[in-house]
């Protein structure tokens, strides 16, 4: 019996480290797979914006906004799934960090506005001065939150408006509590249909005469990350009446309120042709529609495909900000950073880093590495915009000059 009991403490260490080998194999495969879709998706989705800006007839612009609509839902539909899988598993950490707790709420709000302006909706925003205070939290999970429940309200709206509201309220001196209610005037919901709409893949409509499409995913992901972050969300719902969703997440807070930066009208090209921006991205259809955003915005910049290539530039001109892709041929994006540092100027330059990689571990690694920011691809226009506003705020002199 004892050779017996023996054998099976052996057993289990082994068992033990066999079971963590799959599940990071299960972790390396997805962020792979992320990674692989997302790039060409957000060339896809880059490079038919493009489009939509040139002259176009009617059916033209009705062909291209039809591709755009199926490659979103397709990108949205892929991260909710990948998301879903990596939380269910256990290995999603939050990514904690300072942030004025208004900017996610605002930037989720951007990414809806010209979908909820489609639709014909009244889109009302009530951010309460409380808000415009640095906090430490996980601000890229807060967005995704307010942008899942946000995209429900607008799916299931067909007339009326969708609004939004936040506040925050102080719980002690280190700690309070993040309100945000997003609320539209559609069809609602039954007592018991709003019980079933945080299981996995249930949905409002079944079979096969739906009417509105996806998988059931996004409120069930909503709940999985708001246990993480330790918050609550309760519903409201009427049939006929429309929905009211709100979120309770505690944050640690910080005493000041943060000076708000002017927000989403572009720079003018006396104040941004001031800085000098370099773009380090491999991926020539990426590279080309960053370009674009940045042009447009009137800020000069210079394009590089590689780390070698960043390090030259960086040597021979000074940028202040440079825009990072981290998976790259031969040196990748966190070793460039590391090396751009090292040399006389950078030492405390923004450097973002750009990429289709999403995982906790990546993020954890920017961080590390000093990155100021990081976007996910395909990168959103405002959101790009609105980081740039951000580190080279109007008003700041430039400090780009030739070597």
């Amino acid at each position: 019996m004892r050779d017996l009991a023996a054998m099976r403490n052996r057993a289990e260490p082994a068992e033990e480290s066999r079971h963590d080998e799959v599940a990071q194999l299960k972790l390396d495969f997805l962020a792979s797979l992320n990674h692989e879709i997302r790039t060409p998706l957000s060339g896809i989705l880059g490079m038919v914006d493009l489009l939509l800006e040139t002259p176009l007839d009617a059916d033209q612009m009705e062909y291209a906004g039809a591709v755009r609509q199926c490659a979103q839902e397709l990108f949205a539909l892929l991260s909710a799934t990948l998301e879903f899988t990596s939380l269910s598993s256990g290995s999603v950490r939050l990514d904690v960090s300072d942030f004025p707790v208004c900017d996610p709420i605002n930037a989720a709000v951007s990414e809806f506005e010209t979908q909820i302006r489609q639709k014909g909706l009244k889109l009302s925003l009530d951010v309460d001065p409380s808000t415009h205070r640095l906090a430490s939290g996980d601000s890229v999970r807060l967005k995704q939150i307010c942008s899942i429940l946000l995209s429900n309200a607008v799916k299931f709206t067909d007339a009326g408006e969708v609004s939004v509201s936040a506040k925050a309220q102080n719980l002690d001196d280190t700690s309070l509590l993040l309100m945000v209610s997003v609320r539209d005037s559609g069809i609602g919901m039954s007592s018991e249909k709003v019980h079933q709409i945080f299981e996995t893949f249930q949905q409002l409509e079944g079979g096969l005469a739906r009417r509105y499409t996806g998988i059931g995913l996004g409120l069930a992901l909503a709940r999985k990350i708001l246990d993480l972050m330790h918050g609550t969300l309760d519903v409201e719902s009427a049939p006929g009446a429309g929905s009211t969703f709100t979120v309770q997440i505690p944050l640690t807070c910080a005493q000041h309120v943060v000076e708000r930066i002017r927000p989403n009208d572009a720079l003018g090209a006396s104040e941004a042709t001031l800085r000098r921006l370099l773009v380090v991205e491999d991926n020539r259809i990426s590279q080309q529609v960053i370009s674009y955003l940045l042009t447009k915005s009137f800020y000069a910049h210079d394009c590089v495909e590689d780390g070698a290539a960043a390090i030259q530039a960086a040597n021979r001109s000074r940028y202040d900000l440079v825009l990072m892709d981290l998976q790259m041929p031969g040196m990748d994006g966190l070793e460039t950073t590391r090396q751009l540092r090292r040399l006389a100027g950078y030492a405390a330059t923004p450097i973002v880093a750009l990429t289709a990689n999403t995982s906790d571990e990546v993020r954890a690694q920017c961080r590390e590495h000093g990155l100021a920011e990081f976007l996910t691809k395909p990168i959103q226009a405002n959101e790009l915009l609105d980081t740039l506003r951000r580190y080279l705020p109007p008003g700041t002199q430039g400090a780009a000059s030739a070597a």
